[in-house]
């Protein structure tokens, strides 16, 4: 029998027809959130709005009807991401948004990405300025993509900029804000007191992280990145074909493709594990490599 054939029998003997309250609820709050995306639909730079903090509001109220989420109509979990724009944090990205696990997702940087979707927010940000996250709408948990090379960067100190400084500002801005878990990219081989200045400073952040005090702190540390990359890294993809030639023979040292590392981020998330985990090359590969 469908809903709409559904009666309730009552004392007297007749039928009357269920409450529509919980389904029009779920409606009203999909078309809430719904509106309050088109800004970012339509390119403009979001921050949070008296309309996002009413949909976390409204959360509450889903709740207590079970028919909103039953019909898979309602969703509130928040995410933020930074990096985006990078390799592993495209593919974590599409991933996030494709995921029903995932209500919102908040894409901060310095600049917005040319990526449109209902669940998208973007924020502009300067990760050299705590505050500028203080707007953003709070998250369960943030996933860091934050990365450079030397090269890349210019310098020692402005790679350490990045990797170190921006991914730490972008950490606590999270936890201040509520989120309980916190997942981010870090490097095979990271070790603070490595004489490799690359490997040391992936091994300081991921020591600094830990005072940020968070539920759950997962460190991916995959090997050279696999994938199609929108710069010119010439050295890097003569690694890559060498990599990928003699990959059995190097183990967990084998590139590691970087949808891999952006589905393990998911899957650890939605493990609930709590403590401190670094996730090493080898096991990314062996587990989410397709």
């Amino acid at each position: 029998m469908t809903a709409r054939a559904r009666r309730t029998q009552g004392s007297d003997g007749q039928f009357s027809r269920p409450s529509l309250r919980p389904l029009r609820l779920a409606v009203f709050l999909r078309l809430f959130n719904l509106i309050d995306a088109l800004p970012a639909i339509v390119g403009r730079n979001v921050t949070a709005t008296r309309g996002e903090q009413l949909l976390a509001a409204m959360g509450t109220i889903a709740s207590r009807h079970p028919a909103a989420y039953s019909v898979g109509l309602m969703n509130t979990k928040t995410v933020w991401i930074a990096g985006g724009s990078g390799l592993v944090g495209g593919e974590l990205l599409k991933q996030l948004l494709a995921d029903d696990a995932f209500g919102r997702v908040i894409s901060v940087g310095r600049k917005t990405l040319s990526l449109k979707h209902l669940k998208l927010t973007q924020a502009t940000v300067d990760f050299a300025d705590p505050a500028a996250f203080a707007a953003l709408p709070a998250p369960e948990a943030a996933f860091s993509c934050l990365g450079t090379t030397i090269k890349k960067a210019g310098s020692k100190e402005a790679f350490r900029a990045v990797d170190f400084d921006a991914v730490l500002t972008f950490a606590k801005a999270a936890r201040s804000q509520g989120a309980r878990a916190f997942l981010h990219v870090s490097s095979a081989g990271a070790d603070s007191r490595s004489s490799m200045f690359y490997a040391a400073v992936k091994g300081q952040i991921e020591e600094a992280l830990i005072a940020v005090a968070f539920e759950s702190l997962v460190a991916l540390r995959p090997s050279i990145l696999d994938g199609e990359r929108s710069d010119s890294r010439p050295l890097e993809k003569m690694g890559l074909s060498i990599g990928r030639a003699l990959g059995p023979l190097l183990g967990k040292y084998r590139p590691t493709p970087a949808a891999a590392v952006a589905a393990a981020m998911v899957a650890a998330w939605k493990s609930g594990k709590r403590g401190v985990e670094n996730i090493e090359a080898g096991e990314i590969y062996k587990r989410f490599a397709k």
